[in-house]
């Protein structure tokens, strides 16, 4: 499945999805509206504002640094794509698990393809991305990055106390246009000025015109689910995530060196042997 030849195809549809990243329209929910009842009777949510919780959460899941997760995206071509694993941010790195139980580890400047067969003895494939121009951004669908997206934003409201991630959990919506996702958190600073420049080069890049977010934030002040829906000029994209163990889902690790395959050094290896046979066959030409 993953031969030299397709390994760029192959992860060009792993970054697009990205990246990577479940599909599922926008669901509204229907449990208690009101929330559940905190001190003095008021819900728990109507002690602070949707603004305020989504700041609280942005800077509890920060800190978490990793999770375990599931993702379904229905891309705007019609196509569906599925994987779970574990997330890291900041820096961020994915280790995705396919349906078929393939992996494949993506890092900062380098991606990992696991292999349908090995080749010399290695099971993984590297491309380095880390020479000449910079990778383009992605979105990379972590639960920082959607929190990100919703700071500081007016229109986030919330919508009531549900069930997700098997226990209660606050549920809240916002949409936007593209004008001001590029202005998120520009009055609170939560984000890291790197992150935050990659995120609005990846909304630009892409050319993202609205971005709907459903977001559940369970008691602890972490997203355990998330929906949404990107439109940009190809069509709607349709996302829908589940998170869970945070701060103890594993770090992301590259493979084992001696199990993995140098990408370039394949497809040189390859040219090479095709310039060796080209000089043999010239010359039993003459």
């Amino acid at each position: 499945m993953y031969g030299t030849k397709t390994v760029r195809t192959r992860t060009g549809a792993a970054l697009a999805g990205g990246a990577l990243l479940l599909a599922g329209l926008t669901a509204c929910g229907g449990a208690d509206k009101g929330g559940a009842a905190g001190a003095g009777g008021k819900p728990a949510a109507a002690r602070q504002s949707p603004q305020e919780a989504v700041k609280a959460a942005y800077t509890k899941t920060l800190q978490a640094k990793t999770a375990s997760f599931r993702y379904k995206n229905a891309g705007a071509d019609g196509k569906t794509t599925e994987v779970s694993g574990t997330k890291n941010w900041y820096p961020t790195a994915h280790e995705l698990v396919q349906p078929s139980g393939k992996r494949q580890v993506l890092l900062p400047g380098a991606i990992y393809t696991e292999l349908d067969k090995p080749l010399e003895g290695k099971d993984w494939m590297k491309i380095d991305q880390s020479k000449g121009d910079k990778p383009p951004a992605r979105f990379e669908d972590t639960p920082v990055e959607f929190l990100a997206l919703m700071i500081d934003q007016p229109g986030v409201s919330h919508v009531g106390t549900e069930q997700a991630g098997g226990a209660a959990a606050e549920h809240y919506r916002g949409t936007f246009t593209l004008d001001q996702l590029l202005v998120s958190d520009e009055k609170s600073r939560l984000v890291p000025d790197a992150e935050r420049a990659t995120l609005r080069e990846a909304l630009k890049r892409t050319k993202v015109t609205s971005y709907a977010l459903d977001v559940w934030i369970d008691k602890d002040g972490h997203p355990v689910k998330v929906e949404g829906q990107r439109t940009d000029d190809k069509g709607v994209d349709r996302i829908a995530s589940e998170f869970s163990q945070y701060g103890t889902a594993p770090t992301v690790q590259a493979p084992p060196a001696d199990k993995t395959a140098d990408f370039d050094a394949v497809m040189k290896g390859v040219r090479d042997s095709i310039a060796e046979t080209d000089k043999k066959l010239e010359g039993l030409g003459r």
